[in-house]
């Protein structure tokens, strides 16, 4: 029998004899899949755990049958086994209103970091160029939404803010209180034109909520989760916010009605809408109490000993 003969039946009996003794053994247990290490048995605990938590956030979040995404100018009604119902409530004139305020406001910043400093060359260009485009818009002023009698207000914004470009682009600086000066006499019309465009917003937001709710079902409107989309700094007294404070009822605040900061998307405010489904479950199962998971649940031990370190806070 040649050598290779030989050597292709001991490596068959070996592989017979591994097959044999695998059937012999029994099949690993759970403990015998976690690795002996504490760290990994640890990490392998928290990696289940937050699966499952995964899974069932999915779960009762696939249960809403109605949520509505308000944005600063955007309603999305999303229902289930249907398309998203869009509409906008922010008519033109209330982005021409901000246009026009915001004239003095950009030049305001443009200027700020070259206050009380030296003669700026880089200035003076920002200068000419904001200048050629404060002119532009001017000359379209009166072709825009604003009805006549609220163009002087515009127009005084755009000429104060014209003459003190004329001054930038001469001295190439500007005093930081002349600077502050200049603004403090643009806030009084700014605020007039963000009174008359939150009236406007607001008047369209009902009108647009009055189509939203004639396609609820019955009983929808009393399940519906109003999620407001919005940034961090516009947070308090959000117009979307405090309208449907009004029309839901304060006691729906942080209840059907959450303000989703930063989260300025359908999909991904949506996605918090599990979490506050899920946590809120959590809190009522676990302390009797729904929104305890809304805090965070190292804040009572941190008070107390806090509390301990320093003495009670005043």
């Amino acid at each position: 029998m040649s050598p290779l003969i030989v050597r292709a039946a001991a490596a068959v009996l070996l592989a017979v004899g591994a097959l044999a003794a695998c059937a012999e053994r029994p099949a690993p247990g759970p403990a015998a899949l976690v690795k002996s290490e504490p760290a990994d048995a640890a990490t392998a605990m928290n990696r289940a755990v937050r699966e499952h938590y995964s899974d069932t956030r999915q779960h009762l979040h696939a249960e809403l049958d109605v949520i509505l995404f308000v944005s600063s100018g955007r309603m999305v009604l999303r229902q289930k086994g249907e398309p998203d119902w869009v509409r906008s409530f922010a008519p033109p004139v209330v982005d021409h209103y901000k246009v026009a305020s915001h004239v003095p406001l950009g030049l305001y910043v443009m200027a700020l970091p070259y206050a009380d400093g030296p003669p700026s060359e880089e200035l003076r260009r920002e200068a000419i160029e904001y200048r050629e485009r404060t002119r532009a818009f001017a000359a379209i002023l009166d072709q825009l939404d604003i009805p006549p009698s609220q163009l002087p207000r515009q127009q005084l914004m755009i000429d104060a803010s014209l003459e003190m470009l004329d001054r930038l682009i001469a001295q190439g600086t500007v005093p930081r209180r002349d600077l502050e000066a200049f603004a403090r006499r643009m806030g009084p019309p700014q605020m007039v034109n963000a009174d008359i465009a939150a009236a406007i917003t607001l008047d369209t937001l009902q009108a647009v909520t009055a189509e939203m709710r004639a396609r609820l079902k019955p009983g929808q409107w009393e399940r519906l989760y109003v999620l407001v989309l919005g940034g961090k700094m516009p947070r308090a007294g959000n117009l979307q916010y405090e309208y449907f404070v009004r029309v839901m009822g304060r006691n729906e605040i942080e209840r059907r009605l959450l303000y989703t900061e930063s989260l300025t998307t359908p999909d991904t405010a949506s996605a918090l809408l599990g979490t506050v489904l899920i946590d809120r479950t959590i809190g009522q199962a676990f302390f009797g109490d729904r929104y305890r998971m809304d805090r965070d649940l190292l804040a009572d031990g941190a008070r107390k000993h806090l509390d301990r370190m320093f003495g009670k806070a005043r």
